[in-house]
């Protein structure tokens, strides 16, 4: 079904934008049924769906325009994940766990599912470097969050001047909705690729 849905730019970036706005809702607003019922596992059934999406044998060109918050707000869903996890949201993580196989927990596998993005756009380099200075595992701790954010943001100032740019606009747009809970590795994170950012952006003003 992904497969079908991201092979065309009319059904794929309308399908991303949503699964998005999924990530964006949950928890910082009320998420709720039509029937008024808290739905807390929506968020997670939208990774669910991402982690489809980037495992996909070919890249759909939407994944690339919307890089960047994908990748953030992946990032947020891991440290969010790592909150006691309410009971629908545990009966709802056993039934992916027995439809897709899956072994991790919530927050392990919103981690797999950024390591599937940046191996589909070819950063595999990035999870292989977080993995030998065992940053994923760091980025499971809560003390130590902040710090494994910074060390994946110094990762990707080596990849890219224009993820930097990009991902320092959506930082300050998240930071805007008052995302308390995240703000420390948030500015960890901007305090890696904002000098490089503002280089870029000075660079841009004066050309």
């Amino acid at each position: 079904m992904w497969g079908t849905i991201m092979s065309s730019s009319r059904t794929a970036e309308p399908a991303l934008r949503l699964l998005l706005d999924v990530l964006s809702a949950w928890p910082v607003h009320s998420v709720y049924t039509s029937d008024g019922d808290n739905a807390g596992v929506f968020a997670l059934a939208a990774t669910v769906a991402l982690w489809r999406v980037f495992n996909l044998a070919w890249r759909s060109p939407v994944v690339l325009e919307y890089f960047s918050y994908l990748f953030l707000r992946l990032l947020f869903q891991a440290y969010i994940s790592m909150q006691d996890m309410p009971e629908e949201v545990e009966t709802f993580w056993q039934g992916c766990q027995e439809q897709h196989g899956l072994t991790a927990n919530p927050n392990s596998f919103a981690l797999q599912t950024l390591k599937a993005l940046l191996c589909q756009m070819r950063y595999e380099h990035v999870v292989l470097s977080m993995e030998r200075k065992r940053a994923w595992d760091t980025l499971l701790c809560a003390d130590t969050h902040h710090c494994a954010v910074r060390l994946l943001a110094r990762e990707m100032r080596r990849v890219s001047i224009i993820w930097c740019c990009s991902m320092a606009s959506c930082l300050f747009d998240l930071l805007s909705q008052g995302i308390s809970d995240w703000e420390l590795p948030a500015l960890a994170f901007l305090v890696e690729v904002s000098p490089m950012a503002s280089a870029a952006w000075s660079w841009i003003a004066w050309t």
